[in-house]
């Protein structure tokens, strides 16, 4: 059993400086209620442990041996041409679990089909600081673009561990403004885009941020999707018909998916299939993943795509390999295959 030690009052830091018209201010709530504290005994060092949960945070920090934390992250909208300069807690609500833990250290990874890997033991000088763990309550992981819309991913941990102390603060609520300022609107230009597309695209972004009044209404032309005759040219182009889903695949698989986006355009859905062989033809690139990457592009920019289908495995669309942080822990390869190098088309 653990008892709750109030923390003295609540501290609030209100900052005076200007806030930019993009900046967003949040509070987030962690009710007490949806802390959970478990008392495990480890075969491997005969040590009991305590893991940690908390409502709401669907993940835990990784770095293994180091104190397993729980934090959740969320997602806000901001102006294309914005770019984020820092972020500021302005408030918490934080109390001590009057007891004593000894926090379960994160474990690497399990491959799938794999028995679990050895139990890593907890890291000395990380269980012997008397710092707080992980040190930080919110940090701004990441602003990419998800369609032309600005999206912050914010990082949240209401729990605070002193090892050294064997201490556990938990904060139910954390105040905190993610700044910004003006910058330049890297997105991949879209030029028209499908009415019907758009609106998925909008609801999307709004089910995945915190403040979907910030996702604005974008028009786009639909003068190419109500030509009549259909008329779409070879490669993406303002030209002609705009196309909101395209197939890629091989010249082998090619008359499979060809009835696939038959049965697409019956739904009103101008469908379109490209294979690896023309792609590799008709767009440059250091290897075929750069030149699937590059045609993509345009279908988005000058089509209006909206969804790409890759029909195939690895031998007909093949992966690009991204670094994998886990291999310095624990045998596992450095680089690792991930679809994302063609879905997200900014940068490299």
């Amino acid at each position: 059993m653990y008892t709750i030690r109030p923390l003295l009052g609540i501290v609030i830091l209100f900052s005076m400086s200007a806030i930019g018209v993009a900046d967003v201010s949040h509070n987030q709530d962690f009710p007490v209620s949806g802390l959970s504290i478990q008392s495990i005994l480890e075969p491997a060092d005969s040590n009991v442990y305590h893991h940690i949960n908390v409502a709401n945070c669907m993940f835990k920090t990784d770095g293994v041996a180091k104190p397993e934390i729980p934090y959740n992250t969320i997602n806000f909208v901001i102006p294309a041409n914005e770019e984020v300069t820092g972020i500021t807690i302005n408030g918490t609500i934080g109390q001590e679990m009057g007891d004593t833990f000894f926090v379960y250290p994160a474990q690497p990874p399990q491959k799938i089909d794999e028995p679990p890997p050895a139990f890593v033991p907890p890291d000395s000088e990380a269980y012997s600081s008397y710092l707080p763990y992980p040190g930080k309550l919110a940090e701004v992981v990441q602003a990419a673009y998800l369609s032309g819309y600005r999206i912050v991913t914010v990082r949240l941990y209401p729990v605070q561990y002193t090892p050294a102390a064997k201490s556990i603060t938990f904060y139910s609520k954390i105040i905190f403004t993610v700044h910004t300022k003006a910058g330049a609107n890297n997105a991949v230009p879209v030029y028209r885009r499908n009415p019907i597309v758009q609106v998925r695209i909008e609801k999307l972004v709004r089910s995945l941020v915190e403040n979907p009044e910030g996702v604005e209404h974008r028009a786009r032309s639909t003068a190419g999707n109500v030509i009549t005759p259909l008329t779409i040219t070879g490669l993406p182009s303002i030209e002609g018909s705009g196309v909101d889903y395209v197939i890629i695949t091989n010249e082998v698989l090619e008359p499979v998916l060809q009835a696939l986006a038959s049965w697409k355009m019956k739904k009103g859905i101008i469908t379109q299939v490209r294979t690896v062989e023309w792609i590799s033809n008709n767009y440059t690139g250091c290897d075929l993943q750069e030149k699937i990457r590059n045609f993509i592009k345009d279908a988005y920019s000058y089509w209006g795509t909206g969804y790409i289908l890759l029909a195939g495995d690895t031998r007909i669309v093949p992966e690009r390999k991204a670094y994998n942080p886990d291999y310095y822990y624990h045998n596992i390869a450095p680089l690792m295959p991930t679809d994302l190098y063609f879905s997200s088309l900014e940068k490299n």
